[in-house]
Parts: C-alpha cells; sequence; structure tokens
C-alpha cells in the first residue's frame, strides 16, 4: 500500500493485515474484521467514514489483548510520497489539512487504543518534513541525517557487493 492514496481507512486495513501476518494466531479474526469492514462498504454503497478506521484498532486491539503484551514498530518507508504532495497541495494552510499530521495522528490515535503494548515508528525518506522544528519534536524522539558523504559510500559499498560463496546444500541421508 502507498501512503499516498491511503487513508485513515486503508492504512488501518493495512496495520491488522500485517500484525495478522506477525502473530498467525490472531490472523483469522483480524481479518474478519478486515472482511466486516468491506461488506459494510458494499452494503452501504459508499465509502466508510474515518469513525471506522478508529472502530477496526479499537476490535483489533480487542482480539490482540489475549496476546503477551510486546512493542509495536511501525515502519514508514518513502514518507517523501507524502511531503511532497503536503508541498504541492495549496489548499494546506495548516497543519491540520496535511496528509504527514492525518497519518501520525492516526498513529497517535492508534497507538493510545493498543492495549498489547508500545508503539514506536521509525520513519525514512528523502526529504524531512516541512513542519517547525518543535512540532517535530511532538511526534519524533530524533533524527538521523546522512551527510551526503555517508550516503555515496553507501551506494559505492552496494556496488561492489560480491555475493558470498555458500557451502553446497546438504544431501539428504536415508538409513539403510
Amino acid at each position: 500500500m502507498t501512503l499516498l492514496r491511503g487513508d485513515l481507512v486503508a492504512w488501518s486495513e493495512e496495520i491488522t493485515r500485517q500484525l495478522g501476518q506477525q502473530i498467525p494466531e490472531a490472523a483469522l479474526g483480524l481479518s474478519a474484521l478486515r472482511r466486516a469492514l468491506a461488506e459494510k462498504r458494499l452494503t452501504s454503497g459508499h465509502e466508510v467514514d474515518f469513525s471506522a478506521a478508529d472502530q477496526l484498532i479499537r476490535d483489533a486491539s480487542a482480539i490482540l489483548e489475549d496476546f503477551a503484551p510486546r512493542p509495536i514498530v511501525i515502519l514508514i518507508d518513502t514518507i517523501e510520497e507524502i511531503i511532497a504532495q503536503d508541498m504541492r497541495d495549496t489548499f494546506a494552510d495548516s497543519l491540520t489539512d496535511m496528509k504527514f499530521y492525518a497519518l501520525f495522528g492516526w498513529i497517535m490515535r492508534m497507538a493510545a487504543q493498543f492495549a498489547m503494548g508500545e508503539v514506536r515508528v521509525i520513519y525514512s525518506g528523502r526529504i524531512a518534513p516541512q513542519v517547525p522544528e518543535d512540532q517535530l519534536q511532538l511526534w519524533f524522539d530524533g533524527a538521523l541525517e546522512l551527510e551526503p558523504s555517508t550516503i555515496q559510500r553507501a551506494k559505492s559499498s552496494c556496488r561492489t557487493l560480491r555475493p558470498t560463496t555458500a557451502p553446497p546444500p546438504a544431501r539428504p541421508w536415508f538409513g539403510r
């Protein structure tokens, strides 16, 4: 799923799908929640509203309560998709109009509803969000910006990597 095309409902569906992959015992219950939401969309004839995203997360949290508390790490890659869109949108006059704000607001609401444990977010991208520094500190504990020389060394290293020689596969042994 791409961040740009998604919304709160799509992000909620995706997080429940991925949690089901990580916690197989919960996969069927989480899948049933997504199926019920899809059926609601079909029977109503239009898209569900954002309260459906919150309800999906609440219901998912209830299913996940049965499992040992564990941290949830959300990795958001290529965040520049939504940052660039926010920069292009002339109607984004305030932070609350930005998709970036919507994404992190959704994560904060989700984290407050999850009974499983701490929710941590790691994001990566080629550009930083265009928000004031004090706002970034509300959402992030820190930032690691790579220097151009570090990026160039990493690219060079990737180009020079050679496949390692792996030992031959083990042959099955059959007793007589």
